[in-house]
């Protein structure tokens, strides 16, 4: 589980990133992101058009909250991002996922 400090919570915030966040688009997922104020920060966007199964959306997000998690030091301490998954991202494993993501936020 993702601890509390990484979860992005702030429904203006969030709404503000969705509006005028930089856009970083992959086969899997869209990423937008703002610096703002630290720690980093995400939240996991996964629609029903996704599945609509709730326990196969509930393993992306867990799936893309384990990479954050090993990766967080890694970024920049101001950032707060909004991943929202694409349906191909239930054909991939947890490798690909990370593979995809470290070269989305340009991080190795």
């Amino acid at each position: 589980m993702l601890p509390p400090e990484f979860r992005l919570k702030d429904k203006d915030l969030i709404s503000s990133i969705l509006r005028s966040g930089i856009i970083i688009k992959n086969p899997f997922f869209n990423i937008r992101h703002k610096e703002i104020t630290s720690p980093p920060q995400v939240l996991v966007m996964v629609s029903s058009k996704v599945s609509k199964k709730a326990v196969e959306r509930n393993l992306i997000k867990r799936r893309i909250h384990e990479v954050f998690k090993k990766n967080v030091l890694k970024f920049s301490p101001k950032l707060k991002m909004v991943i929202i998954v694409k349906k191909e991202i239930l054909k991939v494993s947890q490798g690909i996922i990370e593979r995809e993501f470290k070269k989305a936020i340009n991080i190795e």
